[in-house]
């Protein structure tokens, strides 16, 4: 009986297991239909967002691209070329023998080019290129290309000026076209860490763009070239390589604040330094006006004030200056009775804050001007009143007498000329002046080479008319340039021999 007791409370305990698992189970099942049915209805997929993958460098470069050129200068040296048998004919048993002047060398000519960058300004209503010295500086020819490819030949390219000092250049296109200019911003406003974007041609690859930060300001001292005297450069780490000089230095508003002029590294990868765009731009305006930059001239050495001369010369921790080393003689300087020892400490009506700013404050104050100069003697204030000089190695030049870019080269008859320049006649190693154009080149086989035409000859006179530039003798070239008969040119060998040369060829 009992057993039979324990039996059917066994089987009554899982029958209610399983109503218990049975409801359970109903409850789990009618759980996830309803929150099935609530997801097919409710839950929305959720909307891919709009990103907007370009950044403001595009923009910048989109529109600042095309106002910036690639700048190719090229120039031909001579070199002079001995024969095997120069020393032969120069001993002195042969002349003795065989008499005759001594054999001359023959010059050889080396051409010579590189590429540089630069860009497009409005000034005053007129278009110009700016770029740096060292790019246009020595060239016979500039040639320029634009952003779009188009090629603009060195007959069009003008060198207005350039400045050795900030080593600032400017060039005019002389073609009636619309050129892009780029918007000139205002470098005194840039910040240290501020984006910058550089724009140029380096290695020749037109168009590179690279981009980085603003390092410093007002950074001199620089190893960079000589002849450099106004120094405030601006320093990035934007990448700066050959073939980038002259080219933008662009701020995030696409504003021109700076001209890429060098960088200090062993591997390309190192420390670029710009133009700061306001110095530029005060350069640049005077060389379009004068076709030279006067700089102010004080005659002193300068020195930075440090704790030790402020110590020394019984002066305040706080006192900003410079303290004068060196006095020259006879400068405006020693003149208006600066001595060394004295602490400058305003210079027209501003406060000299270290030897850079100094600087620059000199050289861009107008020579003849009266400055006053405010200094610390034996631990007093004295006021001096001086009048700037201008330095000796920048006197002001005419602008009738400024450089100019040689008009190109012309070829006729088998041989290329091109004009002389001062570049020419050192190379050559002739002292006096010299006009005319300069053969620079004969091939082989052509009516010049038949005629003994050799690089290095000077054409003076094609029949009639005389030559003093490419201009005459491309004048020459037209008139008898399809004559059957020869045409008589009045030729200067490099040797000083005079010849005249009949060269039929049309």
């Amino acid at each position: 009986m009992e057993d039979k007791r324990t039996v059917v409370l066994s089987a009554l305990f899982v029958a209610l297991v399983a109503v218990f698992a049975f409801g359970i189970g109903l409850i789990t099942a009618s759980s996830f239909n309803v929150t099935a049915k609530a997801s097919a209805a409710e839950i929305k997929p959720i909307p891919q967002a709009k990103v907007d993958y370009a950044n403001p460098f595009v923009q910048v470069v989109k529109n600042a691209r095309k106002g910036v050129v690639s700048i190719k200068g090229e120039r031909t040296d001579y070199i002079n070329v001995w024969s095997p048998w120069d020393d032969l004919f120069n001993d002195p048993f042969f002349r003795k023998f065989f008499g005759g002047p001594p054999s001359q060398p023959r010059k050889r000519p080396l051409k010579r080019s590189w590429l540089g960058s630069g860009f497009i300004v409005n000034i005053d209503g007129e278009n110009y290129v700016l770029t740096n010295n060292h790019v246009v500086e020595g060239a016979q020819k500039l040639t320029i290309t634009l952003d779009n490819g188009e090629t603009i030949a060195d007959r069009y390219v003008e060198l207005v000026g350039r400045d050795p000092t900030t080593d600032v250049a400017v060039l005019r296109i002389n073609k009636k076209e619309d050129f892009p200019a780029l918007p000139v911003g205002n470098s005194d406003d840039l910040q240290v860490g501020e984006w910058v974007i550089a724009i140029g041609s380096p290695f020749g690859l037109r168009g590179t763009v690279t981009a980085g930060v603003v390092s410093a300001k007002g950074r001199s001292d620089i190893p960079l070239r000589e002849g450099l005297i106004v120094e405030d450069f601006i320093q990035t780490d934007a990448a700066i390589n050959p073939g980038n000089s002259g080219g933008p230095l662009l701020n995030i508003k696409g504003e021109v604040v700076g001209i890429n002029t060098a960088i200090v590294s062993n591997t390309n990868i190192g420390i670029g330094f710009a133009i700061p765009i306001n110095l530029a731009m005060d350069v640049a305006k005077s060389l379009i006006k004068t076709g030279t930059v006067a700089r102010g001239y004080l005659g002193i050495i300068p020195q930075e004030l440090t704790d030790d001369v402020k110590e020394a010369l019984r002066m305040k921790k706080n006192q900003s200056g410079v303290v004068v080393a060196y006095v020259e003689n006879d400068s405006p300087a020693e003149k208006g009775g600066l001595k060394p020892g004295d602490v400058i400490i305003k210079f027209n009506g501003k406060d000299v804050t270290n030897v850079t700013q100094f600087r620059i404050m000199v050289a861009t104050t107008p020579p003849g001007k009266k400055v006053k100069v405010v200094v610390i003697r034996d631990g007093k204030r004295k006021t001096l009143e001086i009048k700037l000089g201008e330095r000796p190695e920048l006197a002001k030049m005419k602008k009738s007498e400024k450089e100019k870019v040689v008009e190109g080269e012309e070829e006729w008859l088998g041989m290329k000329v091109e004009s002389i320049t001062p570049s020419v006649l050192e190379s050559l190693g002739i002292k006096e002046k010299e006009s005319g154009v300069i053969v620079t080149e004969v091939s082989d086989d052509s009516p010049a080479f038949e005629k003994g035409i050799e690089p290095g000859d000077i054409i003076k006179k094609v029949e009639n008319i005389e030559i003093h530039d490419i201009t005459d003798f491309r004048k020459a070239k037209k008139k008898y340039g399809k004559s059957r008969k020869p045409v008589i040119f009045q030729v200067k060998k490099p040797n000083g021999v005079w010849k005249l040369v009949a060269i039929k060829g049309g």
